[in-house]
């Protein structure tokens, strides 16, 4: 998954879950994962050319591909409210 595709998959999650803006990189740590200290700061580096693993990778193919964790809607309520 290049760069821009991650750029790219804010963007289309945001338009599928009916956000006004890309989801934030934390956010979308948070989705799939990540439990770093600062989830959002991995997703960037990814964006700046950082390797991806490969579940990451398959975590946010699966998202754009519908799936839709449990946690989804708590994680945006408190992203966006």
């Amino acid at each position: 998954m290049t760069p821009d595709a991650i750029r790219q998959a804010r963007a289309t999650l945001a338009e599928m879950w009916g956000l006004p803006k890309p989801v934030p990189a934390a956010t979308l740590g948070r989705i799939i994962g990540l439990t770093t200290k600062n989830p959002g700061q991995r997703v960037l580096d990814w964006e700046r050319g950082e390797p991806i693993s490969g579940p990451a990778r398959f975590a946010i193919q699966a998202l754009l591909d519908g799936y839709k964790p449990k946690s989804l809607d708590a994680i945006l309520k408190n992203t966006h409210s």
